[in-house]
């Protein structure tokens, strides 16, 4: 939160799971998730990013 703060810029790249750039990088605006988003934010990661989720869960 103190970096999205303090400078809200990103710079976002697709890639895969080993990191290799899969298209072009593009700028946004972070902010933070508000709670009554975070119900629609981890439907859309079980459905994009099964593996990677269930590793984040087992690990994190």
């Amino acid at each position: 939160m103190k970096r999205t703060r303090n400078e809200p810029r990103v710079f976002l790249t697709p890639s895969n799971a080993w990191s290799r750039v899969r298209g072009e990088t593009v700028e946004g605006i972070a902010r933070p998730v508000m709670e009554e988003e975070t119900g629609r934010a981890e439907r859309v990661l079980r459905e994009e990013c099964r593996l990677g989720l269930g590793m984040l869960h087992l690990f994190g």
